[in-house]
């Protein structure tokens, strides 16, 4: 799942800028792209929004394993998968 929390000119995401961006992405229909106009993504969870974008792993008992910062950093949270899992 994607969750933005901004929008393209820093404001509120809205619906549409989310489906633009599962496009951009290429996961439309694979992916959920949202748009958390209530910005509660990172009140709830230990990402702060600092760095751009944020990642989150979660369990498949919807756990949060860890966020992390990072653009294509996926091998990180294949590391937490595991280590979970072990």
């Amino acid at each position: 799942m994607v969750a933005l929390f901004q929008g393209a000119t820093g404001g509120e995401p809205t619906p549409d800028e989310a489906d633009e961006y599962a496009e951009v992405l290429g996961v439309k229909r694979r992916i959920p792209v949202l748009a958390d106009t209530k910005v509660r993504t990172i009140e709830r969870t230990p990402y702060d929004g600092g760095s751009l974008p944020g990642l989150c792993v979660l369990s498949p008992e919807m756990v949060m394993l860890e966020c992390y910062d990072g653009h294509g950093e996926y091998e990180k949270a294949l590391d937490f998968i595991e280590a979970d899992a072990g």
